[in-house]
């Protein structure tokens, strides 16, 4: 879920921008294939992340780093957000599923 830098370094003391933290919340939900055939980090994260809700109500976009009321958002919408599951994969047949289920009652 977190790769680091382009050589493979995190910088936990820095903050963060908003397609970094939708990447980051996007994958925890399970949407890392929807995201990857979307195109990728950054734009297909954060399409995906805009399409579940994640970025619903804050103020940043993009490369802007975001604060901690943008944060505590997107924390909150993850918490209401429908994970989604594998149910087939392989062959090119790669199925997922939404079950209901959020990260409050998973």
């Amino acid at each position: 879920m977190i790769s680091g830098d382009e050589n493979g370094y995190l910088h936990p003391e820095e903050s963060i921008t908003c397609q970094e933290a939708a990447k980051l919340m996007a994958s925890a939900m399970g949407y890392t294939a929807m995201a990857e055939q979307r195109g990728g980090y950054p734009t297909g994260y954060l399409q995906t992340a805009s399409r579940i809700g994640l970025l619903r109500g804050i103020s940043r976009s993009g490369e802007e780093k975001i604060n901690r009321g943008d944060a505590a958002v997107m924390l909150a919408n993850l918490l209401k957000g429908e994970m989604i599951y594998p149910v087939s994969y392989g062959s090119g047949d790669n199925r997922y599923q939404q079950g209901g289920t959020t990260p409050l009652n998973f």
